[in-house]
């Protein structure tokens, strides 16, 4: 990953960002928290495979990615993960059965122990039969976007955040 400080109205040179999380594989889709955590996808396990990852921020250095465990990672794909900014919820794609689609985007809450809840589908308001991904939250918390190709071209869509809130209500 690369970044560029911006200073005024120029954008300084890139430079290399968390090297010491990085791997030799495809690392892609990288978000940073409140507490400078690094969550980010990975094909560690080799090409065709896709996993989250978190990378510690600890005394000013990122520590080597871990893949995060179950019931976020599986045998499946996952991908393409939000993380809120106090770590507190993950929304991710992933291609496990039982979803609407080719891959669902999902939301796990993190508990009292610092364990993942069984994470929950989106339903039929964001997912579909065809793939949905990308999945973010606006700054303001109010709204969700994400990509699908339901229409058959990749299109980015939007829909009110209160949805993630239901889901939390349930759990």
């Amino acid at each position: 990953f690369w970044i560029s400080k911006r200073d005024g109205e120029k954008w300084g040179e890139p430079i290399l960002f968390a090297k010491e999380a990085m791997s030799e594989f495809e690392d892609y889709f990288p978000i940073v928290t409140q507490g400078g955590n690094l969550y980010l996808n990975s094909q560690r396990g080799g090409p065709g495979t896709n996993d989250i990852y978190c990378s510690k921020f600890i005394n000013g250095k990122y520590t080597i990615a871990e893949k995060l465990p179950e019931p976020i990672n599986t045998k499946y794909l996952e991908f393409d993960a939000f993380v809120s900014q106090d770590e507190e919820m993950i929304i991710f794609s992933s291609e496990k059965p039982g979803g609407l689609g080719s891959s669902d985007i999902y939301v796990s809450f993190k508990t009292a122990d610092g364990k993942w809840t069984e994470p929950k589908n989106l339903g039929s308001n964001v997912n579909s039969e065809f793939s949905e991904y990308g999945a973010t939250i606006t700054p303001d918390g109010k709204y969700l976007f994400f990509t699908s190709n339901r229409n058959g071209t990749e299109d980015i869509y939007w829909i009110s955040a209160k949805i993630i809130e239901g889901i939390k209500l349930k759990e």
